[in-house]
């Protein structure tokens, strides 16, 4: 007789929805930042190209002296056609898909809300038509058919403003106030409503509210090159990372993996792209975010990474840190290594350094990805250390 075979249960993990909303957050960000720099390249030499040859038609034009004939206007309208400008297409299709990654999770931060508290539904969503009911299978299908109208209702009908008042106000989550970021929000939201609805052209209030230096008039096409596009993508990262770190301490779920770790991943992409005003905006939400004591720490590490990363002095630094507890931290691990880099000690950190990697407690992923790292990447001993270690492959 055959011996039967033992099975292995397979254990479900299941991930918090708001860290599995960052993710996907992340994931579209990263490939919109990397797009920004290959794809806008591209297009930007494509327009380039073409751009050469609508100016030799013009050039020309005003060598012989003469008005445009029906055949100079065919011939540009023929380029236009056959080749119209990439560079614009992509900056505007960057804009329009990156806010509709932001209603996408402002809309799952809604669902999840209503879900757990169904009887915040407005008055005309609580109730439902005999013909509505009649085509849903259960009552629960019932309510997300009311959940989703209050939901659209939200996200089609109110503007900026009213969104991130209900998440404040109604779900009590932590919402960025200060008036620079927001306004740099509904800058990058008007934008988006400008080139579905007006090919991209200012209207009047753009024209007040939102041409800061560059002074565009009513009518007058928006110009959106490279550095807006990464500026927008910081904010768009900044504003839902800070939002769904809020959702996930506000709304807590049973049997699920992971911690509060948005808000410092938030800060290491932040760091990355030297984007430090939304770095120190973070450090002083962190109190009202309530975050436990490791990613407290965490928060104070990555902000002093940025101090130092703008050149101000380790006694700057040093002063900083001490304003916090760090009796408890382990002798040989990740934060005393942070510490003694913040703090200038350079033989201290690279004697641990050396210890940690032999002991494994740093890896390569590490090396190449933590932002403490980059402050030594032109040092001769740093580089010697990771030569000898071969840590880095």
């Amino acid at each position: 007789m055959a011996a039967k075979k033992a099975r292995k249960k397979k254990r479900k993990i299941r991930i918090n929805t708001f860290e599995s909303l960052y993710r996907y957050l992340c994931k579209n960000i990263e490939l919109r930042q990397v797009s920004v720099e290959t794809v806008g390249g591209f297009a930007s030499k494509y327009d380039k190209k073409y751009n050469e040859e609508r100016k030799s038609i013009y050039k020309k034009i005003v060598k012989q002296k003469r008005t445009p004939t029906y055949k100079d206007m065919k011939s540009l309208v023929r380029l236009q056609k056959k080749h119209p400008a990439q560079e614009m297409l992509f900056s505007r299709n960057t804009i329009t898909s990156t806010v509709s990654v932001i209603d996408f999770v402002f809309g799952q931060v809604l669902r999840n809300y209503y879900e757990r508290n169904p009887e915040r539904l407005s008055s005309e969503n609580r109730t439902i038509s005999y013909g509505e009911l009649k085509k849903q299978d259960s009552v629960k299908n019932a309510l997300d058919h009311m959940i989703s109208r209050e939901i659209d209702q939200i996200l089609l009908r109110e503007g900026v403003q009213s969104r991130l008042k209900i998440l404040k106000d109604e779900l009590e989550l932590v919402v960025p106030q200060k008036t620079e970021h927001v306004n740099k929000f509904y800058k990058l939201i008007k934008i988006r409503n400008l080139i579905v609805h007006n090919s991209c052209q200012a209207d009047s209030e753009y024209s007040k509210k939102y041409s800061d230096k560059t002074k565009v008039k009513v009518g007058d096409s928006i110009h959106l090159n490279k550095d807006y596009l990464h500026d927008a993508l910081a904010t768009a990262l900044f504003f839902c990372g800070v939002i769904l770190q809020s959702a996930q301490l506000k709304f807590p779920e049973k049997n699920v993996t992971g911690g509060s770790y948005i808000m410092n991943d938030v800060m290491h992409e932040l760091l990355k792209i030297d984007q430090f005003d939304y770095v120190n905006e973070i450090y002083k939400l962190a109190d009202e975010l309530e975050l436990d004591d490791l990613n407290q720490k965490m928060i104070i590490v990555n902000y002093c990474i940025g101090l130092k990363k703008q050149g101000k002095t380790a006694r700057k630094i040093e002063k900083e840190l001490d304003k916090h507890d760090w009796s408890l931290i382990e002798p040989e691990s990740d934060f005393q290594l942070a510490l003694f880099a913040l703090k200038g000690q350079d033989k201290d950190f690279y004697k641990l350094l050396e210890t940690l990697i032999k002991k494994k407690k740093i890896k390569e992923e590490e090396i190449l990805d933590w932002q403490i790292f980059s402050l030594y990447n032109r040092k001769t001993k740093y580089r010697e250390i990771l030569k000898k270690t071969k840590v880095v492959k």
